[in-house]
C-alpha cells in the first residue's frame, strides 16, 4: 500500500490512524474526516464561537453535536483489511528493498527479513523466529508484568485511599490556623504601632511573635497542630446480646388497621471546593474517558485524635449518594461520626465522599440507626433515640437503608401512627417512610424476601424494635418499639434491633400521642465509630473491615 494510500487512513490534525474508540473517523457535513477525539478538543477550543467551524476548510457548522455523528464505517473496515490498527502498518526491509520484515532475531532483537537472514545472520548465535510467534511471546510478557503492576498499584491506591480524608482534615485545619496567625500579626503589628504603648504591652507582644514564629516553623514543616487538650477516648459501649429467638406477635389484623399504602418512587474520589473560609480547591483526577470524576477517598484514617480537635467542628463534610443526592456528615461525640439520611437538598460542605468510597469500609456491626424525634405541631424537639440493629437480617438492613434513604424514600418527616398496647406489651408504632420528591409516605418494603415469623421469632423485651406489618410486603416499611412489658411472654415474628439510647425519649413521645399529638422523624440516619486503619503497612493486600464484618455496602 502506497504511502499517500495510508495517508487517507490517518486523521489530518493528530496524523494517527484511526482505530475503534475515541480514534474512530468521524465525518463532519462539509465532507471531511477526523478522529472522534481531536474533533472534541477542537469543538472544546472553539467552544465560545457560535458554530464548530471545520479544522480543514473552516466552513461553519451550527448545532453540530460531536457525540451524535456516527463512526465512518467504511474506513474502519479498510483499516481492518489492511491490518492497520493502532498506528501500525506493514514494514518493508530498508537494506533489502521489496522484501516483509517477517522474522525476528531473538539476541539481536531486531525484525529481519528473508535476506537479512541468509546474508547476516546465519550463525549459531542467531536464534530466529517468525515475527507473529516474537509478537505473541512479548504480548504475553506484557501481559504478565501489567497484571503485576496493576495488583501493586491497586493495594497502592486503596491504601492511598484511606489517608486521603485525613489529609484534607489537616489542610483545613492548617489553613485555618493561618487564618489565625494572620489576624494575630495583624493585631500585634496595631499594638506595637500604638503611640502610647507601655512596656508590658511590647514585653507581652514580644512573647506573641515568638509563639507566632515557632507555628509558622510548624505549619511550614507539616508539623499537625497539637490540640491543647486531648481527652483519652472513651470505650464504646458493650453491645447487647442478640435475643434467642421465639413465636408471636399482636394479631396481623390489629397490626395494619389505619396504615396508609401508597407506593414510593424507588431508585460513587473527595473533592474539596473553594469557599470564603480559605478551604481548599477542587481536587479532580480523570478515569477512561475524557469524563473528569472527583476524587475519591475512605473514612478509614479519620483518627479520634483529629475528631477530637475544636477544629474538627468547623468543617462541613457530605456524602454524595446516586443521583446527586448528599447527607451530611458531622461529628459526633469524641470519636464516632453521624451520616444524616441522603436528599436532593444542597449543602455547602468544604469537601464532598462518594457513598461507594465510604459504604465498604464501615462495618454493618458499627452502624447505629438515629431518629431525631419532634412534635408536628410546634416543632419540639424531644430528642434522640438510637438503635442497634441486627445486621445479620435482611429486615434490619431494609431498616438501614430507609433510615440512610438510600431508595430515595426515608423515615425522615414520617409520623407515628399510633400507640397500641397488647395483652403483653405496650408499643409505639410508625407510620411507614416518606418520599420527599413526591410527597407520599408509604409503608411498602423495598427490599424482598424480609424476614418474617418461625425461626425469626423472639420474646417481647422493653426497647426492642419488631417488624409490625403482618408479614405483608407492602406493610414491610412499619416498624414498632417495645415501651413496657406488662406480663412476659410476648413474642413478635421478627425483632431485628434494640434501643440503646433514648427509650425515654421514646415513652415521652408515646404520651404526647395518647394526648392527641402528633410525633415525626424529624431527621434519622446512621452513626458510626471512626475505626481507624493502618494503611502504611508494608505488603497489604486489601483493605478489610474490622474482624472481617461485611461494611455497608452489602446493603
Amino acid at each position: 500500500m502506497s504511502q499517500e494510500d495510508l495517508a487517507g487512513l490517518t486523521c489530518s490534525v493528530c496524523c494517527e490512524y484511526y482505530q475503534d474508540g475515541n480514534r474512530a473517523p468521524v465525518s463532519i457535513p462539509c465532507g471531511h474526516t477526523f478522529c472522534r477525539n481531536c474533533l472534541r478538543q477542537v469543538e472544546w477550543h472553539q467552544q465560545t464561537n457560535d458554530a464548530f467551524c471545520c479544522p480543514t476548510c473552516r466552513t461553519p457548522h451550527p448545532d453540530l453535536s460531536i457525540y451524535k455523528l456516527p463512526p465512518n464505517f467504511a474506513l474502519l473496515s479498510l483499516l481492518d483489511s489492511f491490518k492497520i490498527v493502532g498506528g501500525e502498518r506493514p514494514r518493508r526491509c530498508e537494506v533489502h528493498k521489496g522484501e516483509d520484515l517477517v522474522y525476528w532475531c531473538q539476541p539481536c532483537a531486531t525484525l529481519l527479513c528473508g535476506l537479512c537472514i541468509s546474508k547476516c545472520h546465519r550463525s549459531d548465535h542467531h536464534i530466529i523466529i517468525s515475527g507473529d510467534t516474537a509478537k505473541l511471546e512479548k504480548r504475553e510478557w506484557m501481559e504478565q508484568i501489567m497484571r503485576k503492576m496493576n495488583k501493586k498499584l491497586d493495594t497502592r491506591f486503596k491504601n492511598h485511599l484511606t489517608d486521603t480524608v485525613d489529609k484534607l482534615f489537616q489542610l483545613t485545619i492548617k489553613t485555618t490556623r493561618l487564618t489565625e496567625m494572620r489576624d494575630a500579626i495583624v493585631g500585634t503589628q496595631a499594638t506595637i504601632n500604638a503611640s502610647s504603648v507601655g512596656m508590658e504591652k511590647i514585653l507581652a507582644s514580644e512573647e506573641k511573635i515568638h509563639e507566632l514564629q515557632s507555628c509558622l516553623e510548624d505549619i511550614e514543616n507539616d508539623t499537625p497542630p497539637t490540640p491543647t487538650t486531648t481527652p483519652p477516648p472513651s470505650p464504646p459501649p458493650p453491645s447487647p446480646p442478640t435475643p434467642t429467638t421465639t413465636p408471636s406477635p399482636p394479631s396481623p389484623q390489629s397490626q395494619s388497621a389505619g396504615l396508609s399504602t401508597g407506593h414510593p418512587k424507588s431508585s460513587s474520589i473527595v473533592s474539596t471546593k473553594s469557599s470564603d473560609q480559605n478551604t481548599a480547591d477542587v481536587v479532580t483526577c480523570s478515569t477512561e474517558g475524557t469524563v473528569p470524576i472527583t476524587c475519591t477517598t475512605t473514612l478509614g484514617d479519620l483518627s479520634p485524635e483529629l475528631i477530637r480537635t475544636e477544629k474538627f467542628r468547623e468543617i462541613e463534610c457530605q456524602v454524595r449518594y446516586r443521583h446527586e443526592r448528599l447527607g451530611k456528615l458531622v461529628g459526633v461525640g469524641k470519636d464516632k461520626l453521624a451520616l444524616h439520611a441522603f436528599s436532593g437538598q444542597i449543602f455547602s460542605g468544604h469537601f464532598t465522599i462518594d457513598w461507594p468510597v465510604v459504604s465498604p469500609h464501615v462495618p454493618l456491626s458499627q452502624c447505629r440507626v438515629f431518629l431525631d424525634l419532634v412534635t408536628n405541631y410546634d416543632m419540639e424537639h424531644l430528642g434522640r433515640v438510637t438503635i442497634r440493629v441486627w445486621e445479620h437480617l435482611r429486615r434490619a438492613r431494609h431498616f438501614l437503608g430507609l433510615s440512610l434513604g438510600l431508595w430515595g424514600s426515608s423515615y425522615k418527616r414520617s409520623t407515628f401512627l399510633r400507640v397500641q398496647k397488647t395483652e403483653y406489651c405496650k408499643f409505639i408504632v410508625s407510620g411507614g417512610h416518606h418520599d420527599e420528591s413526591t410527597g407520599i409516605t408509604s409503608t411498602e418494603g423495598l427490599m424482598n424476601d424480609l424476614e418474617w415469623a418461625g425461626e425469626y421469632t423472639g420474646f417481647d423485651r422493653v426497647g426492642q424494635v419488631v417488624a409490625f406489618g403482618g408479614g405483608r410486603a407492602h406493610l414491610d416499611a412499619v416498624f414498632g418499639i417495645c415501651l413496657e412489658e406488662n406480663v412476659s411472654g410476648g413474642r413478635s415474628r421478627c425483632p431485628f434491633g434494640v434501643v440503646e439510647e433514648g427509650l425515654g425519649v421514646m415513652k415521652k413521645a408515646a404520651s404526647l400521642m395518647s394526648a392527641s399529638t402528633q410525633v415525626q422523624i424529624f431527621d434519622c440516619g446512621i452513626i458510626f465509630n471512626v475505626a481507624p486503619m493502618n494503611s502504611s503497612a508494608t505488603g497489604q493486600e486489601e483493605i478489610r473491615n474490622d474482624e472481617g464484618t461485611t461494611g455497608l455496602s452489602a446493603l
